[in-house]
């Protein structure tokens, strides 16, 4: 199984790109990740949502080891998106 690249990524509004570690870009419209035809606003908050989707997915798994055992029924959903998040 792959894994993604890892983060931090970060929205440049000036480019209009995502930008990973080490440089690497991604096109929020155009060539690279495309929306379809979505509004301008909503394909930047995409790029949002994904530029922050590292960060999101260690704040659930911390969540997560915080609830130690209890809530049962919260970890296991956020487990079931872990998993989803990295392809189990």
């Amino acid at each position: 199984m792959s894994r993604h690249t890892e983060g931090p990524w970060v929205y440049d509004r000036r480019g209009e790109n995502l930008v990973g570690r080490n440089g690497v870009r991604v096109r929020v419209y155009g060539s690279g990740l495309s929306f379809s035809g979505l509004p301008d606003d909503e394909s930047k908050a995409n790029a949002r949502l994904i530029a922050a989707a590292p960060e999101l997915l260690e704040a659930l798994k911390d969540l997560v080891d915080a609830c130690d055992g209890n809530y049962w029924e919260l970890t296991k959903h956020c487990n079931e998106i872990i998993a989803k998040a990295e392809g189990k």
